[in-house]
């Protein structure tokens, strides 16, 4: 059996020191709090603007004084919040020293969202870079360093800010530029007078009596309208011609770095299609079993459409473009997806640079680099570029290939990528003016995926009498062409 437990001691009285230890640390915290309370009120209203003087003060001194006694006993008549959160003391009972801390975290649950009139006067206004520096972030462009964006603002308002006011000066004269509309006012509808009713396809002159070569390399360079002639005449079939040319594509390619995707199941696919309708009799036109490449950002079902970018080098977009089905349905062969630069910009893409095959040293310029390189090569017959500005006049040029930008909205764009919806047109590089016109024949149209597009009545250029033309021409021209032109007028 267990001894009892000894009694345990009475409890020891506090003595006097302990209570003014424990008020002096309760008055400790409290202290701060009901300065803080009772300062930060006086202050803002002391940093606000005096109060009108009521009807019959005359101003002076006892006004003002009469002004700072409203401010003074303002405060004290503020009104406590409807909820109040209490401190997360670890105490149950609510003594003394909980209640009076919670007394004053009230009022500085109150007043902790009043500024002071010192922030009130150090407040700086914000500046036009840190203004731009902000707006970027809505842009994911939060990259750029303080020079860069002073840059950006310094040529704003040099440049942009003066050029958008001259150019409202222009359309918007009267009734906001809408009662007499200019061409630097863009209207994504068209008025109705330039719609018409049905196109007619051009009356394509007969080609003149055409013999296979024998050598390959110079059937590579033939243009649209020989190679047509020697399919309808069944001199070649379109499996040959698809052949020769995807030899060609990757015979090349390494050095040029033109072509972001071979589509060779689809070009013999529909090379058999092709041999097929015209072993039946039927004969879709001169774009019928020709070769040809698409600038990728032209989307084509089952295959990548990367827009040149790193980003979406694996993208697959499983629609059909406009322009796309347009040729599908004259005959023509996809055989490759061509570069364009990263996002349509420049010749730079993933996979590196497109080069000029005249001289590999030099690159391809524009956008539509791959089209260029590729026709320019003898790689395909001819190829569909895009233009926003300048990206299939550049390459043309750099690579020595005609090439032709439409009007805006001769060609619809639907499902093909979009830089601005008010400047992007599709178009043809080929190696003459006559092969642009054939494909340009095929191409054009309006689709109602493409709200800008239309029906653009195109005159035929095979009828045209030439000796009605006036033709102009600068002092540096060739002057072997302008006697050609003279010779024929």
């Amino acid at each position: 059996m267990r001894p009892p437990r000894s009694p345990r001691p009475p409890p020891r009285p506090h003595s006097p020191s302990h209570h003014r230890r424990r008020r002096l640390l309760i008055y400790l915290v409290a202290a701060p709090l009901l300065y803080f309370a009772i300062l930060t009120p006086a202050l803002a209203a002391a940093a606000a603007p005096p109060a009108p003087p009521a009807e019959g003060d005359s101003g002076g001194e006892g006004s003002i004084i009469r002004t700072r006694t409203r401010t003074a006993v303002a405060w004290p008549a503020m009104a406590w919040p409807s909820k109040c959160t209490w401190l997360p003391l670890p105490n149950n009972a609510r003594c003394h020293s909980y209640t009076l801390v919670s007394r004053y975290h009230k009022i500085w649950k109150d007043t902790k969202g009043v500024v002071s009139a010192t922030e009130v006067l150090k407040k700086e206004p914000v500046s036009d870079v840190i203004a731009l520096k902000d707006s970027m972030k809505y842009f994911d462009a939060n990259f750029f360093s303080d020079s860069k964006l002073r840059e950006m603002e310094d040529g704003a308002k040099e440049f942009n800010v003066p050029a958008f006011r001259e150019n409202r000066k222009l359309v918007a004269s009267e009734n906001g530029g809408l009662h007499n509309p200019s061409v630097l006012l863009f209207k994504s509808s068209w008025s109705g007078d330039s719609i018409i009713s049905e196109t007619r396809t051009f009356n394509y002159p007969g080609a003149p009596a055409v013999h296979r070569p024998s050598n390959d390399e110079d059937i590579a360079f033939m243009s649209v309208i020989e190679l047509g002639e020697l399919v309808r005449t069944k001199q070649i079939t379109s499996r040959e011609l698809t052949n020769i040319f995807l030899r060609r594509l990757k015979r090349y390619n390494p050095v040029l770095e033109s072509v972001v995707t071979y589509t060779e199941d689809l070009a013999y696919k529909q090379a058999k299609e092709a041999d097929d309708l015209l072993a039946q009799g039927k004969y879709l036109g001169p774009l019928h079993g020709i070769p040809y490449g698409l600038k990728d950002i032209i989307a084509v079902p089952h295959y990548k459409t990367t827009w040149g970018s790193r980003t979406f080098k694996n993208q697959v977009l499983d629609t059909e473009a406009f322009v796309y089905k347009r040729l599908k349905s004259a005959g023509a062969v996809l055989v490759a997806k061509l570069v364009t630069g990263s996002l349509a910009y420049d010749d730079i893409w993933f996979g590196g640079r497109t080069r000029n095959p005249w001289n590999i040293e030099e690159f391809s310029t524009g956008s539509s680099a791959g089209p260029a390189a590729s026709t320019s090569a003898g790689m395909v017959p001819f190829a569909i570029g895009s233009e926003t500005a300048g990206s299939i006049t550049y390459p043309a040029a750099r690579c020595g290939v005609t090439a032709l930008r439409p009007t805006f909205g001769t060609v619809a764009r639907t499902d093909v990528m979009s830089i601005s919806e008010s400047l992007d047109k599709l178009g043809p590089f080929c190696r003459s003016a006559v092969d642009c016109a054939i494909v340009l024949d095929a191409i054009r149209g309006k689709d109602a995926g493409d709200p800008s597009s239309r029906e653009v009545a195109l005159g035929d250029p095979f009828h045209v009498d030439i000796t009605k033309l006036t033709v102009g021409y600068l002092d540096d021209a060739e002057m072997e062409v302008v006697d050609v032109l003279s010779s024929k007028a």
